[in-house]
């Protein structure tokens, strides 16, 4: 049986992995929309919380909110109740609890506005407290209704 050398596997390794890097035909980013005309139906007044199920099977977890009516509902990669929702009532943007991205089922994009940083703050002081009330429990469980500013 012949030895193992390690120095001789590492360098392969190495050897691929620079390859791999090198080779970027393979990558791809999300750039989300700066443009979607969608924006300007999401409601001035949402009331959600992060620990919300599914209103249609009850799932926890990868869930999102109506950006135009609050209603919660799971994503396509579990009961697609979400998008369900966004198809039948022609509601568009949606925010998501897992990663605080905003989905546009209108323009089948990530998108991105000034007038979504409320939402993204509300969630943030939901899920990991403000600053300021670092050792305030109720923070994390609190109910984001915020005023979401207009583009007038």
């Amino acid at each position: 049986m012949a030895a193992h050398d390690a120095s001789e596997s590492t360098t392969t390794a190495e050897a691929t992995y620079e390859e791999l890097l090198a080779d970027q035909s393979q990558w791809f980013t999300v750039e989300p929309r700066k443009d979607c005309p969608h924006v300007t139906q999401v409601a001035p007044v949402l009331d959600f919380e992060l620990s919300q199920p599914c209103g249609d099977c009850g799932h926890l977890g990868e869930n999102w909110v109506c950006l135009t009516c609050s209603q919660v509902g799971c994503s396509r990669y579990v009961n697609e109740h979400m998008l369900q929702h966004c198809q039948s009532v022609e509601h568009p943007i949606a925010f998501s609890f897992s990663d605080f991205s905003y989905w546009c089922f209108s323009c089948n994009d990530y998108v991105v506005s000034p007038l979504f940083k409320p939402i993204t703050k509300a969630a943030t002081t939901m899920k990991f407290g403000s600053i300021e009330e670092e050792d305030d429990a109720s923070a994390s469980t609190s109910t984001a209704a915020m005023d979401v500013p207009s583009l007038d």
